[in-house]
């Protein structure tokens, strides 16, 4: 059985300054925590259709996805809330074979 991990989705565009910031940032995060949660950048100018999907109305936009259900979001480049989403993705990640534990976390997101 496939273990899967905790994805944090950035929804970015080419031209967005706040976004620029946010890259090396995250990158930095994600080599830090290896294999802890996968960084999946979506260019909402390439797909436009799967942002407005996601109700992308500000970028840049963060979704921190576990097994399909999304536990948390943020837009902007606040660094609390982004290591808090990161917090919450380690924890899901420490979490992923204890169940319950699991089931917590998406009843309170």
């Amino acid at each position: 059985m496939e273990q899967s991990i905790p994805i944090i989705l950035d929804c970015y565009a080419d031209w967005c300054q706040p976004c620029k910031k946010l890259t090396p940032v995250l990158e930095k995060l994600t080599l830090q925590y290896e294999g802890k949660f996968k960084l999946v950048k979506l260019n909402i100018d390439n797909l436009p259709q799967l942002a407005t999907g996601l109700n992308v109305k500000s970028i840049p936009a963060l979704f921190l996805i576990y097994k399909g259900n999304m536990l948390d979001a943020m837009t902007g480049f606040d660094t609390k809330k982004l290591e808090a989403l990161v917090e919450t993705a380690l924890l899901v990640d420490k979490a992923a074979n204890d169940e319950t534990v699991i089931m917590k976390v998406i009843s309170q997101a």
